[in-house]
């Protein structure tokens, strides 16, 4: 076998052929290497997975009939796992059969060869269909590219706690797609007054990402020390309600600390309930009423004020963290389970502390989550 660490360069591609007969096996073999690609082998359906998972071929020639896995099976499992799902296949059969065929493009082969093969038509078919491939994966890598860049300037709009230490605040952010629709924002209003914003752009696509920097310079614009939180909100409504495209919408909590006062003032906007923690270990779940943001003018928030402590900890989140773990798919008892784990966290924890706790009470693995997840943290 090739050394794998000098295979699948893009000078030379990497052909895997299976076949259980030795003398077909190797004449595809050579023929894969005069035509100027690196050829591995394998004899049966097991070892051609093991194989294709290691090695990732550029292509794989893969005969119907075979001891054990048949080659139909071989193409089930390839195309079930996401390191061998996008590597083309080129079956092989001895029989011209329509049936055959139809079944092997319906599980996901690219092409077919006749038995007995003719090296001119292997080979050109080979210089095709890695062709296909590479310019398919040019495709995908450049738009991922692409996402990555508008990942990384929605990233840069995120305001971190080292940025604004005054704010005293934890927050992490785990996002579906490049370009999440989950966002925060941090708005330091006067040096005792701090407001925090956390959103839910409706959907997963592309416009998601870009209707985020628009909230943040709207958020700077708007909340200042002039106006009352609400009216703050409805403000940004009223901008948002002629700016979003036909059906995008948020829900979000915008909740104001004042630290001079010692008073809070929390506006829903159909958004989950924010829970606060009292030094005292205390637990409250506050309402959650109101319209969401952005989809019409004429709108109600629900605003709720009260007094708070030194010590006090909020805790504002995104409706991905209670509809997509273990606790619930409603938020009614999910928010109240909610509500019981950040009662049970312990009193001498960190922000920071808090958050990874609960995520790890969460079972949250950042790969295999179903929803953008957004968890802040926030004390007084």
């Amino acid at each position: 076998m090739p050394d794998p660490t000098a295979l699948n360069s893009a000078a030379q591609p990497l052909v895997m052929v299976v076949d259980d007969v030795p003398v077909m096996r190797q004449m595809l073999a050579e023929m894969v290497t005069m035509a100027g690609y690196h050829s591995v082998t394998a004899n049966d359906g097991e070892s051609a997975i093991s194989l294709a998972m290691k090695l990732r071929p550029d292509l794989i020639l893969l005969d119907i009939v075979l001891p054990g896995m048949d080659g139909f099976a071989v193409m089930q499992e390839l195309k079930q796992r996401h390191q061998t799902v996008h590597i083309p296949v080129i079956l092989l059969t001895g029989m011209d059969d329509l049936d055959l065929k139809l079944k092997g493009f319906n599980l996901g082969a690219v092409d077919y060869i006749t038995k007995p093969f003719q090296i001119v038509e292997v080979q050109a078919r080979l210089r095709l269909h890695i062709k296909l491939s590479m310019a398919i994966r040019a495709i995908v890598q450049a738009q991922k590219e692409k996402l990555r860049q508008i990942k990384d300037a929605q990233q840069s709009l995120f305001v971190t706690s080292e940025n604004l230490p005054q704010a005293q605040f934890a927050v992490r952010l785990n996002q579906l797609l490049e370009a999440g629709g989950d966002f925060y924002d941090v708005v330091q209003i006067t040096p005792s007054i701090t407001g925090y914003f956390v959103a839910d752009v409706s959907g997963h696509d592309i416009h998601s990402g870009f209707i985020t920097p628009a909230i943040k310079a709207l958020l700077k614009q708007n909340c200042t020390a002039i106006y009352a939180p609400l009216e703050s909100m409805i403000m940004i409504n009223n901008v948002l309600n002629g700016l979003l495209p036909s059906g995008k919408y948020l829900t979000a909590t915008w909740a104001v600390l004042n630290r001079m006062t010692m008073r809070a003032t929390v506006v829903s906007m159909a958004h989950p309930n924010v829970i606060v923690k009292r030094k005292n270990g205390k637990v409250e779940i506050l309402p959650s009423e109101g319209d969401v943001l952005g989809a019409f003018p004429d709108v109600i928030f629900n605003q709720h004020e009260f007094r708070i402590s030194p010590g006090d900890r909020f805790y504002l989140y995104t409706d991905g963290l209670i509809e997509g773990t273990h606790l619930a798919n409603i938020w009614v008892s999910g928010v109240e389970k909610f509500a019981e784990l950040i009662a049970s966290l312990p009193p001498q924890n960190s922000r920071e502390s808090d958050i990874s706790d609960l995520c790890y009470k969460l079972h949250i693995d950042a790969s295999q989550i179903a929803d953008d997840l957004l968890l802040m943290c926030v004390e007084v």
